[in-house]
């Protein structure tokens, strides 16, 4: 089989295979960062598996210029409201460290800097709808931080001098 292109493509048709025009779109997208970037793949690198806490998955969310990586992975703690809990974690240097909630069953850890703060959004108890931003300090103290008077927020990065960025409720329930 072979593939020919006109200028005008509606159909790929590879042997049995049949892609609609919005499906060729991110074919040929695809195939198109596939071919201009292969000179730039590294040799050889490494694949290395985050373990859970005993539940299903991991989630790694940032890597560092450390190597280290924030993220969430499931516990074997059940809940009544979501099923298992997750948990943030930082992996380091081969070590998984559980970060801990703070009171909900479900918290995250979605970036960190290369200072060892690391920071996210919290459920603040469980069955509750509440999330609210959380940071984590180099020690991994864990710090709920302010909205603007709402009910919801979250951190969605943090640079080396640990200034965040993410988002935070009004009193009326707009996210800002």
């Amino acid at each position: 089989n072979h593939l020919n292109l006109s200028s005008r493509v509606t159909e790929l048709r590879l042997g049995d295979l049949f892609l609609p025009n919005f499906l060729l779109t991110a074919v040929l997208v695809l195939l198109s960062l596939t071919a201009t970037s292969t000179a730039q793949v590294p040799s050889s690198y490494a694949v290395t598996e985050i373990p859970t806490f005993g539940g299903f998955y991991s989630n790694p969310w940032k890597i560092n210029n450390r190597g280290e990586v924030s993220g969430e992975a499931q516990t074997d703690i059940l809940d009544p409201f979501i099923g298992l809990q997750a948990h943030p974690f930082l992996w380091a240097d081969g070590t998984l460290t559980d970060l801990h909630t703070a009171g909900g069953a479900f918290i995250i850890a979605t970036t960190l800097n290369d200072n060892g703060s690391l920071a996210g959004g919290s459920q603040t108890e469980i069955g509750s709808d509440i999330h609210v931003p959380m940071l984590w300090d180099r020690q991994h103290v864990l710090h709920r931080l302010p909205t603007f008077g709402g009910p919801h927020g979250a951190v969605y990065g943090i640079n080396n001098h640990s200034q965040l960025v993410g988002h935070a409720d009004l009193p009326e329930i707009a996210d800002h």
